[in-house]
């Protein structure tokens, strides 16, 4: 897939911020390639808060007491914290990500189960096949991509069949 420039980059941006609604946005930059790029760049209904691996308990008192109003676009040139060091993944929750170039086709993907398409529509009209599809929707990680999957169980209680076992065991 071509990289998206960084025009492209700020429009997908200003798309995220149109309504009236306070959002907040997600951006970790693994390899921070958007670093330099951004120390220029504004935004039309957002402000950029540049995320510290060490501003985390700041940035979240920020975000939640200081500012509660304001769009903003929270950019972080790092990979994303795993959960037990990331004192923002409740923040997070209710936020929404983004992401550069690599993710591009799987937001789409995303997009496209928002609006109810189905995997089956997407298939057709995209000419993916279902295990493409299938990948894409993990990479986003969102449960409600996968709300037409029938899943199986992958146990089933025995209890009474073990109760029976440990008997014979105990003899």
């Amino acid at each position: 897939m071509a990289e998206l420039n960084l025009k492209q980059i700020i429009d997908r941006l200003n798309a995220e911020f149109v309504g009236d609604t306070r959002k907040l946005v997600f951006w970790y930059d693994d390899k921070a390639d958007f670093a330099e790029d951004l120390e220029n760049v504004e935004l039309e209904n957002a402000k950029i808060y540049r995320l510290q691996p060490d501003n985390q308990f700041y940035t979240k008192y920020f975000l939640e007491r200081v500012d509660t109003t304001t769009n903003y676009l929270v950019y972080a040139p790092f990979p994303k914290p795993d959960v037990r060091e990331n004192h923002l993944e409740d923040t997070l929750l209710y936020s929404r990500r983004f992401s550069g170039p690599i993710n591009e086709v799987a937001n789409i993907i995303s997009e496209l189960h928002e609006l109810g398409r189905s995997d089956a529509w997407i298939s057709r009209h995209l000419g993916m096949d279902k295990d493409e599809i299938l990948r894409l929707k993990q990479i986003t990680g969102l449960t409600a991509l996968f709300k037409e999957v029938e899943f199986g169980r992958a146990w089933k209680a025995i209890e009474n069949d073990l109760q029976d076992e440990w008997e014979e065991v105990e003899k």
